[in-house]
């Protein structure tokens, strides 16, 4: 029964991309078709989500979403930095022929970006594939191998690490909230910083390969932190429900 929802994961990720082609065939621009790609499809999958083991979390505190909006910024604030690196370098096809994309259609991309995506990628990405992948195998796995699929998902090279760490940083708060809403609304915020404050044009200091290196290695250890923190809290879990059912199991004895 497991194995079924990777079966449905997978199809899910092809009819994705097979409706995209359909509705572009149909003669609307790149923005338009994926607007209602991603309705369509994440229509399905929260209808889907619907019948896939329940995800279990913590209660939400004020605290937590401070933090893990603060370590959004900082996550948002790395790819800028890799993204305008890396084109500084190196040609992206890909990114050209999405930038190309949007400015054809700059205010239904604000639509798409702000609303659409963060909705449908997160019951589409989190919702659907890394629930269905942690059902048959351990959770890193699921974390690296959800993630790569998120940066693949993008479609452009300058997407393949912003996108394998925004994706581990969702899984991660995915798993410790088991609440989708929350991981829409922190897609929401990381995709409005881009929108919103894409343009600003970075210090140059933040490019220097020290800076850098030690903004990597602070970014990689807080999400180092983040899995181990949630499981940790999951095995509490654990343990709180096996010592309340030997309570309960003493009493009817």
């Amino acid at each position: 029964m497991k194995y079924r929802h990777i079966g449905m994961a997978v199809l899910f990720l092809i009819a994705y991309f097979g409706v995209n082609f359909l509705i572009a065939c149909l003669g609307f621009d790149p923005i338009v078709s994926t607007i209602f790609a991603n309705v369509i499809i994440s229509a399905f999958g929260l209808l889907y989500m619907q019948r896939m083991p329940v995800m279990s979390g913590q209660k939400v505190s004020w605290s937590y979403v401070f933090y893990i909006t603060v370590v959004s910024f900082f996550v948002w604030l790395f790819s800028q930095i890799t993204a305008t690196y890396f084109l500084s370098v190196h040609s992206d096809v890909g990114f050209d022929v999405y930038q190309d994309s949007v400015a054809m259609n700059p205010s239904a991309f604000i639509v798409l970006s702000v609303f659409v995506a963060p909705v449908a990628e997160e019951i589409l990405m989190r919702g659907v594939v890394y629930r269905s992948l942690k059902q048959v195998m351990p959770i890193g796995f699921a974390y690296a191998i959800s993630a790569v699929l998120f940066a693949l998902f993008h479609g452009t090279l300058v997407h393949i690490v912003i996108g394998i760490v925004c994706g581990i940083l969702f899984a991660v708060v995915y798993e410790y909230t088991g609440d989708i809403k929350c991981n829409i609304l922190l897609h929401v915020f990381y995709n409005s910083l881009s929108i919103f404050l894409g343009g600003i044009v970075l210090p140059e200091f933040l490019f220097l390969p020290v800076v850098f290196g030690v903004f990597d290695i602070i970014l990689v250890g807080i999400i180092l932190y983040e899995i181990i923190r949630v499981y940790k809290s999951q095995c509490n879990g654990i343990a709180s429900a096996v010592v309340n059912a030997d309570a309960k199991s003493v009493i009817s004895d």
